[in-house]
């Protein structure tokens, strides 16, 4: 029988959670310590050091893991059990990333897949999707008499901004893609709104984390019935909304919350781009995760962290209330409602029950998700698969990865702003959620960072492959 690693308490292998050295120490950096009781404040600095140079995996009983998993989720036995091949590819032995890899390529080799260039988008264009089926997306194309059930807008290449069923997110282009070249169809306004449509790309942005209004998107036919729902919003109201507050209407004589993704497609503001920019993706689908929007897919990260950042949201608007104030309606209007409190009493309950929420939601371990394919980075940086692919297969994975480095610049530019924005607020203020919140900013900062890093090798590997082919 095994023993906790941390309280020595007699645990079991399928009860317990295994953490690697590193992911162990990731949790220890994010803020997790052992419980008093087990350790004095003294020798908290020497454990620190343990860990630090620990080689072999930790083992946590169940009341430990609970601790952990504030910073870091794990379920009981992770670490002991191999992924199977159909799971996404994760951190772990490079004979499991090889052969999880060979899976995922024989599988996306396997069909014709379609999608957007980047290159030629334009901030405020909008996105008309067929979506993976369900009852609301059959009743919106059912009553509309449209293909599309779905709609988002570009708030900056290759970024485009959606309200789902988590909330209103951002997702990128890059890793969307159909299996019928009818299930997309990308937009555009006419040149002379071009101020426009840029402008209401960045209105859009100021939307993500808001709660996605699924009753008024299955009433939105409904001319005379009219719902209303405080800060909500569905995939077409979202771009017909963003148009209208930068002062122009899609859809004449129509509120926003009733407009559809077919009265989208036939808006005469917009003019249908779809043949100059569609793209075969057949050929880089297998070296870059997919999200087939027409297939049954998995939740990406972005919508994760649309769904932490509102349920911290719901539990800071509770004390709002308490406190007698209006509860915010996104995550962005919750910090800047705790910057505008003048009552100290106010402000205090607020921020320990923000500062709270945000370490018990897990928003401090997302970052631990988005390394989720280093481990192919590095694996074929390493020069580990050169005898997986071909001649073909090495240019268009060149292709991919050096597209991904204009990615990871605009994120790092964006990144930088919030991390600079949340440092000048934390240092000028005792709040512990802005302090909290710009340690996160700065780990998300590093984080992308190493991966452009990995990324410049990877294509700097790439290219000395193809080299002596004349690729």
């Amino acid at each position: 029988m095994p023993l906790c690693d941390v309280c020595v308490a007699d645990t079991t292998f399928k009860e317990a959670t295994v953490y690697t050295p590193d992911e162990f120490r990731r949790v220890v950096s994010l803020g997790f310590r052992p419980h008093q009781s087990i350790l004095k404040d003294m020798a908290i600095a020497k454990w620190k050091g343990f860990v630090a140079q620990s080689a072999t995996d930790w083992v946590l009983c169940p009341s430990c893991a609970a601790l952990t998993g504030a910073f870091m989720h794990k379920p009981p036995g992770t670490g002991l059990i191999t992924p199977r091949p159909h799971e996404p590819i994760t951190r772990g032995t490079s004979r499991s990333i090889r052969k999880q890899f060979r899976h995922h390529v024989r599988r996306e080799k396997s069909r014709r897949l379609f999608g957007i260039d980047a290159s030629q988008l334009e901030e405020g264009d909008v996105l008309l999707l067929a979506t993976s089926p369900s009852a609301t997306r059959f009743a919106i194309r059912k009553v509309t008499s449209s293909r599309f059930s779905h709609a988002a807008i570009c708030s900056n290449a290759p970024l485009f901004v959606e309200a789902i069923g988590v909330g209103v997110c951002i997702f990128t282009i890059d890793r969307i893609a159909v299996s019928n070249p009818r299930s997309i169809k990308l937009l555009r306004v006419h040149s002379r709104h071009s101020a426009v449509a840029k402008q209401a790309g960045f209105i859009a942005s100021t939307y993500v984390t808001r709660q996605c209004w699924i009753s008024g998107a299955l009433t939105a036919v409904l001319s005379k019935l009219q719902l209303q729902a405080r800060g909500k919003l569905f995939c077409s109201h979202l771009v017909a909304q963003a148009y209208a507050e930068a002062g122009l209407a899609l859809v004449s004589d129509k509120n926003p919350t009733k407009v559809t993704p077919a009265l989208l497609e036939r808006s005469t503001i917009l003019h249908d781009i779809t043949r100059e920019v569609l793209t075969d993706k057949t050929d880089e689908a297998w070296c870059r995760p997919m999200t087939v929007t027409d297939e049954a897919s998995d939740a990406s990260l972005a919508q994760l962290e649309t769904r932490i950042k509102q349920n911290i949201v719901r539990r800071v608007g509770k004390s709002f209330t308490f406190c007698g104030l209006p509860a915010p309606v996104d995550f962005e209007g919750a910090l800047y409602g705790l910057l505008q409190l003048t009552d100290p009493a106010n402000s205090d309950l607020i921020d320990e029950e923000f500062s709270k929420a945000i370490r018990e939601e897990g928003l401090l371990a997302l970052p631990l998700a988005f390394q989720d394919m280093e481990s192919i980075y590095r694996y074929v940086a390493d020069g580990a698969g050169e005898r997986v692919w071909s001649q073909e297969e090495m240019s268009a994975m060149l292709g991919f990865f050096a597209e991904r480095i204009s990615t990871q610049e605009k994120i790092l530019d964006e990144r930088r702003t919030w991390l600079d924005t949340r440092k000048t607020i934390a240092t000028r203020t005792n709040l512990a959620t802005f302090k909290t919140l710009a340690a996160l900013d700065s780990e998300c900062y590093r984080l992308e960072r190493v991966r452009q890093d990995v990324t410049r090798r990877v294509v700097s590997y790439l290219r000395s492959v193809l080299e002596p082919c004349g690729g």
